[in-house]
């Protein structure tokens, strides 16, 4: 039997193996016109599923098991950091870009039962009008027009509303300032220790688990009990206990430690707590630790698991 082929620049096809035959006939190929339409429906599908996502948000408001109380809260808001207050975050913590679509390195996001808003500097005031998604409007942190978030509240919320946020993402001077401004006109501030967004995120990132390295003294320049030694002298002078410390580039140069936790920043998720009476602790996850660093420390050392505990009770 003949076979009828198909030549192009690209390819040779017999008759019995070009998916556009039927019955020994060449069937149309689909037009550009098919091709364009069917490329627009999956770009619709993909902008209703975005926006499903403000939907899906909104219905957590109302959620008494994943609030932890029996009223509902009115707003949430989100700022563009992780439980380090960094600036530069792993793409695990990038919750801003993934509700709203904004991938800048400063936002504020506060969603309501009607608004969803994002603040951001003039760094990105282009940038962000090309990424935000379908029904988020950009609001300035900066120039004659803008108008900080907590003030936007203050003029939008009614007396008595609720507005949730993730208390491990505001420092506690930060929250401080926040409740109170918020409280001097009736909104209350409603901590939620699941992250909203949190929920939604199915696909979120795994958690880094690279293993730490020791920095030479020949790079670093100081031993860890040399610099713990006028820690302790400075704690003293400010009739101080103990020392918490969250900062990772803090901790990354007490310990002379450093990680690959974050991208282009080598820095690892950590906490430490420095005692006056010649204790030291540092919380980390311990398959991040080799056996070497281990030896090196000679600190005691307790899962990172633990740390998180204290945090949520």
């Amino acid at each position: 039997m003949a076979t009828t082929t198909i030549e192009d620049e690209n390819s040779v096809l017999s008759s019995s193996e070009n998916p556009h035959q039927l019955n020994g006939n060449l069937t149309e190929t689909p037009t550009q016109q098919t091709i364009t339409t069917t490329t627009e429906e999956i770009k619709e599908e993909v902008v209703l599923q975005k926006n499903n996502l403000l939907q899906k948000l909104r219905e957590l408001f109302k959620n008494e098991e994943i609030l932890g109380q029996k009223e509902h809260i009115d707003a949430y808001i989100l700022p563009r950091t992780d439980a380090h207050n960094n600036e530069y975050i792993n793409e695990r913590d990038q919750r801003v870009k993934f509700i709203s679509g904004f991938s800048g390195s400063n936002a504020w996001v506060i969603v309501t039962k009607e608004n969803a808003l994002l603040w951001t500097d003039g760094r990105y005031y282009i940038q962000a009008k090309s990424e935000l998604y379908e029904g988020w409007t950009l609001m300035k942190l900066t120039g004659p027009d803008s108008i900080m978030p907590s003030d936007w509240i203050i003029q939008n919320l009614e007396n008595g509303s609720k507005i949730g946020f993730d208390p491990k993402l505001f420092n506690f001077e930060r929250a401080k300032i926040f409740n109170k401004k918020l409280k001097n006109y009736g909104i209350i501030c409603t901590p939620i220790i699941k992250n909203l967004v949190d929920i939604l995120w199915i696909e979120r990132p795994t958690e880094a688990l690279q293993k730490l390295f020791i920095l030479p003294i020949e790079e670093c320049g100081e031993e860890i009990n040399s610099k713990l030694v006028r820690i302790r002298e400075e704690m003293k002078k400010q009739k101080c206990d103990s020392l918490l410390l969250s900062c990772l580039d803090d901790i990354a140069w007490l310990f002379n430690l450093r990680g690959s936790d974050i991208p282009y920043v080598p820095v690892f998720y950590s906490y430490a707590i420095i005692m006056e009476i010649n204790k030291t602790f540092l919380f980390v996850d311990m398959r991040k630790i080799t056996p070497e660093i281990s030896t090196y420390l000679k600190i005691i050392m307790w899962k990172y698991l633990i740390i998180k505990m204290l945090l949520v009770f």
